[in-house]
């Protein structure tokens, strides 16, 4: 007896050559298939408790499975000041984008003084050398917060923005390395500027602070969000988290013992 038949489908399935086939129908037992066929031998699997449903011709795949993101990351914008949107115009400067992002940085640390990290994403590194521009500083930051780390990420992960604070609290200097997998971007003294770029480089900062990554908490939050709305619609099924934290990890591990996790999951090593 069945738990579960769905009927009047079309199953999309493969042989063991790879060729495609389709089914009917489909009856389910314990979380697995116990046949794949016609809705009349679909049928004799139908007990008392078996729950049918009927799918009207329409088409059911296998859950797709997704190589390369980043869910975690999502936790950027669930809890860090959102600066997401802003897209090059015509006849805006590079300062002007400069001043437009220290304008509402400067509001949120205002708005925020018990904050003792600020955390800020989605610039888009490219307004600022679009025309030939560079990159902005420390000292930019420096000037709108000096007491506390700012953390700036890019809107796609590839850049970090840090004022002096941070660059002090993860003892990065002149004499820092440069890393294989990245890029301290310094000026013609040799001096890290305060932007970054590539994980390997950010990391040195972010790693290098107290509670510069996310929590365990912030992570599952993040995880959750990324499994309800963005996973499960679309009917992503498997999934590899691509840089996933050491916090990152451990949330994913918890949902699992807590039975939270609907997905499949790998990340690195």
């Amino acid at each position: 007896e069945a738990d579960r038949i769905y009927t009047n489908g079309r199953f999309y399935c493969t042989d063991m050559k790879g060729a495609p086939k389709h089914y009917e129908a489909v009856a389910i037992k314990d979380g697995r298939f116990i046949y794949v066929g016609s809705n009349d031998e679909a049928a004799s699997f139908r007990g008392d408790n078996t729950e049918v449903t009927e799918l009207d011709g329409k088409m059911v795949i296998p859950g797709l499975s997704d190589a390369h993101l980043h869910p975690s990351m999502l936790a950027n914008q669930i809890h860090s000041f959102d600066l997401y949107g802003l897209e090059a115009e015509e006849g805006k400067t590079r300062d002007d984008y400069l001043n437009y992002y220290l304008d509402k940085i400067s509001g949120y640390v205002k708005a925020n003084p018990d904050r003792e990290l600020i955390r800020i994403t989605g610039i888009n590194a490219y307004l600022f050398i679009q025309d030939g521009g560079a990159y902005p500083t420390k000292e930019d930051l420096d000037r709108i917060c000096s007491d506390r780390p700012v953390i700036v990420r890019s809107y796609c992960m590839h850049y970090g923005w840090f004022n002096s604070k941070a660059l002090e609290i993860a003892g990065i200097d002149k004499e820092t390395p440069d890393v294989r997998g990245g890029v301290i971007i310094r000026d013609k003294d040799g001096n890290p500027t305060g932007f970054f770029q590539e994980t390997d480089a950010i990391n040195l900062v972010i790693e290098g602070i107290p509670g510069g990554d996310y929590s365990v908490d912030e992570y599952k939050e993040a995880i959750l969000s990324f499994q309800s709305n963005i996973a499960a619609p679309f009917g992503i099924t498997m999934i590899f988290d691509a840089l996933a934290t050491p916090n990152a990890k451990e949330a994913y591990r918890q949902l699992v013992r807590e039975e939270k996790l609907t997905l499949r999951v790998r990340s690195q090593e």
